[in-house]
């Protein structure tokens, strides 16, 4: 279902996915990645959402979001 705020403005994209649920195994392999340097954890971390977006075209662009602003 879509909420009214996004139905009276709807955003300027066409969704979003996360790899998991926020759990605190999956909260300390992002902050593992993120803050401990752990870049070991990329591959995991990119097959994780990989498994969660439909098939992508040429159009289609991925963005992560940014630590912080």
């Amino acid at each position: 279902m879509v909420c009214g705020p996004c139905l009276a403005s709807p955003p300027a994209h066409d969704g979003i996915a996360a790899a998991t649920l926020y759990t605190d195994g999956s909260r300390r392999l992002v902050l593992a990645f993120k803050h401990g340097r752990r870049i070991a954890l990329a591959p995991l971390l990119a097959r994780l959402i990989a498994a969660k977006l439909p098939a992508v075209g040429p159009d289609w662009v991925v963005v992560p979001v940014p630590l912080h602003r």
